[in-house]
């Protein structure tokens, strides 16, 4: 029964067994093309009958066979790891199918655990379902870790494709990636955040944030913004054509070299004066420097002026009394200082990447024209190298290579463990 029975026949006798052997080259069961290994624990040698495992073991370890897979068609309890399987080159390490769950993994960190590696058995990226963070208070249930950065485009430690397979850009590479052709790659679902992204410092304090279908703060919003929102083309917005369904009416918004605030409305003069009340929502965001008023008389020419304006009042004489409109224009107090001209141009994300195809027609010349890219689209290295765009480019390398070098050493002490 490929086992051996030893009975002791005095009771309380002590008995160790030693049980030496050897694998061979490959584990193939002519039948299936399964490897199994018997798993380790704590209180029992060998425990293949219940494939239970536990200190940064496996209940099963498959290693790649002839079929491409370790372990195929397992059924049963599994216990504290499931299924791990290493070293496969150009397949996969574990395959389940089952009408519920295809591979099963129970355990109080990394349930079930994929490492992928190159031809020389270098790490180059990880997968964990079911994993605790660095806290107890932090959870994972998938996980996906880059470990390696010779791959900067397209790369990602998360990646989801639809049916239609993956696009065709060439992006840099990503935490988290989702690729469709005729539906949504990332879908967010919530009753307060639906997609969040956050902006940090090398400190981690808070530079801004953005949220995508959002509730709160005098929502609902399909888009908020913590800070400033930019954009390199316009900004509109789309209204229903009242008459034709197969049109829209896109107007833009008004843009200028401040962050401006207004409000307008028609009054008249009687006795040759006129006081407009400032509204309080006006003088509540409103820089008491700055105000403008245009007048338009109504009707019949007039000489009007502005006796006096403040937050609170607007005073207009005229020289008859005559009906009129009026704008009262100010600028944002909380950011009244805003600077139109920057340091800092459009430095593209690489020395490989190309001119991006959002850019207008003019803005692409812009950018051809002021040595940010070459008249081909490829990126301008002598501009690069006078404005030191090189250096940060390859400061990131650099950093990602530190950051390559410790994660592949985290990974070595998990694969000892």
């Amino acid at each position: 029964g490929n086992g051996v029975t030893v009975v002791a026949g005095v009771s309380g006798t002590d008995l160790i067994i030693d049980i030496n052997g050897y694998f061979p080259a490959a584990f193939v069961n002519v039948n299936e093309q399964l490897a199994l290994v018997g798993s380790y624990n704590a209180s029992c040698i060998i425990c293949a009958a219940n494939f239970s495992s536990a200190k940064d073991s496996s209940g099963i370890w498959g290693v790649e066979n002839a079929a491409g897979s370790s372990v195929s068609g397992v059924q049963g309890s599994v216990g504290n790891l499931s299924f791990v399987g290493p070293f496969t080159h150009g397949s996969q390490g574990v395959t389940g199918i089952n009408t519920f769950s295809g591979t099963l993994g129970i355990a109080m960190d990394r349930a079930v655990v994929g490492v992928l590696l190159d031809s020389a058995g270098v790490d180059l990226a990880e997968g964990w379902a079911g994993k605790s963070g660095a806290s107890a208070t932090a959870f994972y249930g998938i996980e996906g870790i880059l470990v390696s950065t010779s791959a900067s485009v397209n790369a990602a430690g998360v990646w989801g494709v639809d049916i239609g397979g993956p696009v065709v850009p060439a992006l840099i590479r990503a935490a988290v990636r989702g690729d469709s052709k005729n539906s949504a790659g990332v879908i967010g679902v919530s009753q307060a955040k639906g997609v969040s992204g956050t902006l940090v410092d090398t400190a981690g304090a808070f530079l801004a944030e953005g949220e995508v279908g959002y509730c709160c703060n005098s929502g609902p919003w399909g888009l908020f913004a913590f800070g400033d929102i930019g954009a390199s083309g316009t900004k509109p917005f789309v209204e229903v054509h009242p008459t034709d369904p197969d049109k829209l009416i896109r107007y833009v918004a008004l843009e200028g070299p401040e962050a401006g605030t207004y409000f307008r409305g028609t009054a008249e003069t009687r006795g040759g004066t006129a006081v407009i009340p400032v509204p309080e929502s006006f003088r509540l965001v409103t820089d008491s420097d700055g105000l403008t008023v245009q007048l338009t008389p109504v009707g019949a020419p007039a000489s009007m002026y502005v006796v006096r304006q403040d937050l609170n009042e607007i005073v207009v004489h005229s020289s008859r009394d005559v009906r009129f409109h009026y704008m009262v224009n100010g600028v944002r107090a909380t950011f009244k200082d805003w600077q139109v001209v920057m340091e800092g141009g459009y430095m593209p994300e690489s020395a490989t990447q190309t001119l991006p195809g959002y850019f207008s027609e003019e803005q692409k010349r812009r950018l051809i024209a002021n040595g940010t890219y070459n008249a081909d689209g490829t990126v301008n290295m002598q501009t690069a190298r006078r404005l030191g765009w090189d250096k940060i480019w390859e400061a990131r390398v650099e950093a990602d290579k530190a950051l390559a070098h410790v994660n592949a050493a985290v990974s070595s002490d998990r694969s000892n463990k």
